[in-house]
Formats: C-alpha cells, structure tokens, sequence
C-alpha cells in the first residue's frame, strides 16, 4: 500500500489534508486537536479515504524521515495561519514551511476584495 516517505491525503469536504507515511501504519500529520503528532493509519483516515499524493525517490527517504524525526523533538501546534498541515509536510519534504491552500485562499480574498472596491 504505502511506503515510508510517501506523501497521503485524505479530502474533507473542500480542503486536502496530507500526511506523511512513516512505516509501521504510522503517519506523521498536523491537526487542529493535536498538533504535529505521528498518529496510526486508522487515526488519520477513519473511513480508509486516504490515496496517495507523492512517492519520493528512495534516495530522499532517510532525509524526510530524519526530517520529521527533528520535528518530532519539539512539535508545533497546529495554526490555520502559520502552521497547518501543508506546512507541516512542506517542511519535511522541503526543508520550508509553505501552503498553496492558504496562498489560494488568501489570493481569493484580495481579488474578491479588489473586485467589490472596483465595483463600488
């Protein structure tokens, strides 16, 4: 099914909420009511949803699970603004904290903004 160092997601409602896969049906994943944790499989996707959203090159592997080791050391909570999920797993993958959900969002607000100002 999964290999350690893929990346997984589970859809809820209109947002994507990825994970890691570390091995031993463990995932490694930000939530609001937890923070950055490695919970079971069953934990993060109850009704077995997941799908697979990125296999690393093996070469990778050892660097994201060290990653997520060096988080694991001194967790972070959760923040919608500054540190959710996709954050959490841009940081393991990338080495730099990131969200193209929270950057699409907030690139809605400023053109429905700019939008009702120009229509006013």
């Amino acid at each position: 099914m999964y290999l350690p160092g893929d990346t997984i997601e589970v859809h809820k409602g209109i947002f994507r909420h990825p994970g890691i896969y570390v091995g031993f049906n463990n995932v490694f994943h930000n939530h609001p009511s937890s923070g950055e944790a490695i919970v079971d499989l069953t934990t993060y996707d109850p009704k077995g949803i997941s799908v697979l959203r990125c296999r690393p090159h093996s070469t990778h592997v050892p660097v994201i699970l060290n990653r997520i080791n060096q988080i694991m050391q001194n967790p972070e909570s959760y923040s919608p603004f500054t540190n959710n999920c996709e954050d959490s797993v841009s940081k393991v993958l990338t080495g730099k904290a990131g969200s193209p959900q929270r950057e699409g969002w907030a690139l809605f607000t400023v053109i429905a903004a700019l939008t009702a100002a120009a229509l006013r």
